[in-house]
């Protein structure tokens, strides 16, 4: 959804651009007790300094994309989010290295 490109040999979840956002989700429930995931990506753009963007969020969720203020989802959910954080916003008290990874 959003500006999300899919091909045969990648997903490009948005452009090098400001203001874009972009999603892809599976369409068939996860049932299972036991599994496992291998994320594979790439940020990159014009130079290291010109990144346009706030990062990325990998969701393990009851339910699908519900858009809000958290990488582009809702704030309350039920699962599992991994966020990889590339832009220092307005963090008054925060000391952080970026990129920050949390769960």
């Amino acid at each position: 959804s959003g500006s999300t490109l899919v091909t045969s040999s990648y997903v490009r979840l948005t452009p090098d651009e400001r203001s874009k956002e972009g999603s892809i989700w599976n369409t068939v429930p996860c049932y299972l007790k036991d599994w496992e995931m291998h994320v594979q990506f790439k940020v990159h753009g014009l130079g290291k300094k010109n990144l346009n963007g706030d990062g990325i969020a990998i969701w393990y969720t009851r339910e699908r994309l519900h858009p809000g203020p958290v990488f582009g989802n809702q704030d309350h959910f039920v699962g599992l989010a991994i966020f990889v954080d590339t832009f220092r916003n307005d963090l008054h008290g925060m000391d952080r290295s970026f990129p920050y990874i949390s769960a």
